[in-house]
């Protein structure tokens, strides 16, 4: 999304939109929720034991470029992955966010 330009990341940044009203010509229509919101949204639902992980926090790119699967070092990248992402300060960093809930049984 970067080589879209500032204005563009901005306006997805601000609303957590993808339409074609924040990115001109988008086929690909989503709302990109923070942490915060969809706990929320979930919990207004009626859900309770919201748990809350984000997907490859550490993961991505740099990480996972430099660490061959199945050595040592790619277990360890895996644990620290598994431990991070349930982290609140990872939450909103990883590339999805993951929810599980439950609903309260009806009476």
């Amino acid at each position: 999304m970067l080589s879209l330009g500032a204005e563009v990341n901005r306006a997805v940044t601000r609303t957590g939109d993808v339409s074609d009203r924040t990115v001109p010509g988008s086929t690909h229509h989503c709302h990109m929720f923070r942490a915060r919101e969809l706990r929320d949204l979930l919990e207004r639902g009626g859900l309770v034991d919201v748990w809350l992980s984000a997907s490859s926090a550490l993961s991505t790119d740099v990480a996972s470029a430099r660490v061959a699967p199945g050595t040592d070092a790619w277990h360890t990248l895996l644990e620290l992955e598994r431990m991070a992402c349930v982290e609140p300060g990872y939450l909103d960093a990883g590339t999805h966010l993951i929810a599980a809930a439950r609903r309260l049984a009806l009476d």
